[in-house]
């Protein structure tokens, strides 16, 4: 299983590049909380970077879906926790992701708005069931293909699974993804294209550490194996 790296660590938090495939939490042993707290345990360096004693344990002060990769902030104990989950409450921390979707657009900006359930869908029915909820993802195409388009999406409201069904409504399911997506379509790009991940990263996380009036940017790059189905698609067309 491979290792999450560590993008950057200071007292009582660190952020972590979480590969895709791997889940946050409930799995111990193989999730990414213990091989977090076993990195921690293993390097004395970056254990006294970030003060981390026996006995502490790595949480996850956000969610990460278990194939979507990227950038993963923990706190190490429950203030630090604690001051994070203020700035997620007040919208005070911006993330923004990089996604791989189906077909292209003919406007380079636009806003995902439909509404969703806060608990998620599926594919026939992607906003949900019951009352539905403001929410809002901010779009930017970055690169096309014949067949696909590499997005910028920074969510500007918070709702489970919220990019992915947006990209679904919209009619640009992201590349991979077997919950919302085609089974043809996840299939396809699995055999033809070996592309064998969900098309969803997190690379950017910007908020406000301890003692620090201005705010930080943490970034993960983009996967390469999202350039190798783009390239492979200008290719062949």
């Amino acid at each position: 299983m491979m290792p999450p790296g560590v993008i950057d660590g200071g007292p009582g938090w660190i952020v972590v590049d979480k590969p895709a495939g791997i889940s946050v939490h409930n799995e111990p042993g193989r999730d990414l909380v213990s091989l977090v707290a076993d990195r921690l345990r293993s390097d004395s360096g970056l254990a006294d970077r970030v003060g981390y004693r026996e006995g502490m344990r790595p949480a996850p002060a956000h969610r990460l879906d278990r194939d979507t990769s990227g950038v993963i902030l923990f706190g190490l104990h429950a203030d630090m926790l604690r001051f994070f989950a203020r700035q997620f409450e007040t919208r005070r921390v911006d993330k923004h992701y990089l996604a791989l979707v189906h077909g292209q657009f003919d406007e380079p900006d636009l806003l995902w708005d439909a509404p969703l359930s806060p608990d998620g869908g599926g594919r026939t029915q992607p906003a949900g069931k019951g009352k539905k909820v403001d929410c809002r993802t901010r779009v930017r195409v970055l690169e096309q293909s014949p067949h696909y388009a590499l997005i910028a999406c920074e969510l500007l409201t918070g709702r489970k699974h919220q990019i992915r069904r947006h990209a679904r409504l919209g009619g640009h399911p992201v590349l991979g993804d077997e919950r919302y997506g085609s089974k043809r379509a996840v299939d396809f790009v699995r055999t033809r294209a070996g592309f064998d991940r969900l098309g969803l990263h997190a690379h950017r996380l910007e908020l406000i550490l301890p003692g620090s009036p201005d705010g930080l940017t943490f970034t993960s790059p983009m996967p390469q194996a999202f350039v190798v189905m783009l390239d492979m698609d200008k290719v062949g067309g």
